[in-house]
């Protein structure tokens, strides 16, 4: 039993349709074929599976040439209006529209970012597109793929290693490390020894999902090279509450230079380390499948912007 010929439609492509417009303009064969760029037999097998999908013979032969059946000049037409369509969306460039949007742009990273780099991106962000936002999410590194290429997040900012091939990455800025002691204790020095911050207890900055962070294993691999190892008293969730320790309970910190610059801890002195640790470059990191987004481009580039203001 032959095919009924809506049973045909897969063998329709953008191609063939593009071949039934030029096919119902040049009333022949050949012609359509060079047009199209492809050999007469070729053109003729398309004709022959218009045919068989549209059940009309499309071109008839007239007393002086090819026609166009009524179908085809139907079929010709919407064929050109579904080329155009669908050859625009691909080659048109998208764009956002910062000043009207309400976008709702999510961004992963850690209280230290927030609070030194969201001031300068916000007021790029309210400058530029006033109805938009930001909803910050904390840092999950063991999430961090997965919640960039399905989740809620465009952009993540920190200090990230081993980032896998999908993601893309740029430099923001850099920053350092200094040690973080009581203010009642090292007031007048402008120098811990290396013994001293050895004998001190530690809070670190860690997370349930992730442990220690990266910056606390960074720092840890330089004590490594010198033999040391911290006695960690308390694993804290984020920077307020291990300064905080730092000031009430005698302990010490390491923490990167820009929290010690704010100059909003009293109580807490900061000194440089006894021991050389390599500066860290704090990163933005998207998805390979958001890097032509125009809404995700543009805010990367006032993330650049914002962090221009931060380079030192």
């Amino acid at each position: 039993m032959p095919k009924h010929p809506r049973q045909e439609h897969r063998q329709l492509d953008l191609f063939s349709l593009g071949c039934l417009a030029v096919l119902v303009k040049e009333l022949n064969v050949s012609a359509a074929a060079k047009r199209m760029g492809i050999s007469q037999p070729a053109m003729s097998q398309v004709l022959a599976r218009l045919r068989l999908v549209s059940g009309d013979p499309l071109l008839v032969r007239g007393a002086n040439g090819m026609l166009a059946t009524a179908r085809a000049m139907e079929l010709a037409e919407a064929a050109e209006q579904a080329v155009g369509l669908i050859e625009g969306a691909f080659w048109k460039q998208s764009k956002f529209n910062a000043a009207d949007s309400t976008r709702l742009f999510a961004i992963m990273a850690s209280d230290y970012m927030q609070d030194v780099f969201f001031p300068p991106l916000m007021q790029r962000l309210l400058k530029l597109s006033p109805r938009s936002s930001i909803r910050a999410i904390l840092p999950d590194l063991g999430r961090l793929h997965q919640d960039l290429e399905t989740g809620p997040v465009d952009l993540a900012v920190g200090f990230f290693t081993n980032l896998a091939p999908t993601l893309r990455s740029v430099g923001l800025f850099r920053d350092s490390l200094w040690c973080a002691v009581p203010q009642a204790k090292y007031g007048r020095r402008k120098t811990i020894e290396f013994e001293e911050y050895m004998a001190l207890n530690h809070v670190v900055f860690f997370t349930e999902q992730n442990g220690s962070s990266t910056m606390e294993r960074h720092t840890d691999h330089a004590l490594s090279l010198r033999g040391g190892e911290r006695r960690i008293a308390l694993h804290a969730q984020n920077m307020t509450t291990m300064l905080n320790a730092v000031a009430r309970h005698g302990f010490a910190a390491t923490v990167p230079t820009r929290i010690v610059t704010n100059g909003r801890h009293p109580g807490v002195k900061f000194l440089p380390l006894p021991f050389p640790v390599p500066d860290f470059v704090l990163s933005m990191v998207w998805h390979e499948r958001h890097h032509r987004d125009a809404a995700n481009a543009w805010l990367r580039g006032i993330a650049r912007e914002a962090a221009r203001t931060l380079r030192i």
